[in-house]
């Protein structure tokens, strides 16, 4: 497989990389496209309705600031924005990473007060099409910018296309990686273990050899978002539950919510059940990120002697995090298989089947904290 010439500078895995590539294509700067095409490529990307005249509107990417908020300082970077002089656009580029600590909302915060008199539209550029967490950020994905560029025809003779067909090259190739890993999971175990070795530490003989896509993989630290793609499509099959896809340390982690609003002590909890590597875990928590306030251990250690009692001895090793961040305490079992190596329908019909005992547990520990 030849190798694209963003790879080969060893940045193509790079966020910044790829907002900067984005800013460039609608900047008068580059000639790849004209300005048509550019307003083609626009209006598909974030809609007519926008109304921003690409020949107009300024690009800045990294628009940094310092929001004062409930006097605590906190510092905003905007990965891209797109304005005129009556619309500004944001876009929150999410590569490989995910969404943390209230961002968006922080965002909007900003805005609203940077640009009061503009009218504003938040959009949350992914790798694997994930939502955000607020429904006022529009999603689109990498393979929308690929379909995009994909219909117009190549111009060798154009310097700016050449760079511009490089970009292309590896967004296909991110696509087709995509599509395989979904349909064959089993063919890329290495997703689910390799993700703590460094790029360096990478030997091309172990991957070069190997199925289709492993090397590209390797090379452009793929594994986590992979790993949070694969839960992400098998959460949606497991129908009728709310979920969230996270990561700690470099694994994927699927939280499928069981119920909100447990009251406890004057304090909101919720239960989950939680899919994360080889361990499937039943967790209360509280949201940190929206309850800073003090962390109250006492409610922590009643909630883990409960579970230490559970009626169902099918869950064990009950334990609690350390209190540091957050309130979340948990019991946890190791799978038999993992979930990976699954097929598809006995994966969705397994954490259906949980799902039913995180219920029962939840009502177990409602009862038992009355």
């Amino acid at each position: 497989m030849n190798v694209s010439f963003f790879e080969y500078l060893w940045v193509a895995d790079m966020e910044r990389i790829h907002s900067q590539m984005l800013a460039w294509i609608f900047s008068p700067d580059c000639i790849a496209l004209d300005t048509k095409e550019k307003q083609i490529l626009f209006n598909q990307l974030f809609g007519k309705n926008i109304n921003i005249d690409v020949k107009k509107m300024i690009i800045e990417t990294e628009y940094s600031w310092q929001l004062l908020d409930d006097n605590k300082k906190t510092r905003i970077s905007l990965d891209i924005i797109f304005k005129d002089d009556k619309r500004v656009i944001v876009i929150e580029n999410k590569f490989k990473s995910s969404e943390h600590s209230n961002q968006l909302e922080n965002y909007k915060k900003f805005i609203k007060k940077e640009f009061p008199e503009l009218t504003w539209s938040y959009f949350f550029l992914t790798l694997i099409d994930s939502p955000s967490e607020s429904k006022e950020w529009r999603n689109i994905s990498y393979m929308d910018l690929y379909q995009g560029l994909s219909q117009f025809k190549s111009n060798p003779t154009n310097k700016d296309w050449v760079i511009l067909s490089e970009y292309s090259i590896y967004l296909e190739k991110l696509q087709n990686t995509l599509t395989d890993v979904k349909d064959s999971p089993s063919d890329y175990d290495f997703i689910f273990t390799d993700w703590s070795k460094k790029k360096q530490d990478k030997k091309v003989d172990d991957y070069e050899d190997k199925w289709k896509y492993w090397l590209f993989i390797a090379k452009n630290q793929l594994e986590t978002i992979l790993q949070k793609m694969w839960l992400t499509w098998i959460a949606k099959k497991v129908k009728d539950w709310k979920y969230y896809i996270s990561e700690t340390h470099g694994t994927g982690i699927v939280d499928f919510i069981i119920q909100e609003d447990i009251q406890y002590r004057w304090k909101p909890y919720f239960s989950t059940l939680q899919l994360q590597w080889k361990t499937l875990k039943f967790t209360i928590m509280r949201d940190w990120e929206k309850n800073k306030d003090n962390i109250n251990k006492n409610n922590m250690n009643r909630f883990i002697k409960i579970m230490e009692n559970f009626t169902d001895r099918r869950w064990y090793k009950a334990k609690a995090n350390k209190p540091i961040r957050n309130e979340y305490a948990s019991l946890s079992k190791t799978m038999i298989n993992p979930y990976w190596k699954m097929k598809d329908n006995e994966i969705v019909n397994f954490l259906k089947e949980e799902i039913t005992n995180a219920k029962r547990l939840t009502k177990e520990l409602i009862q038992k904290l009355q």
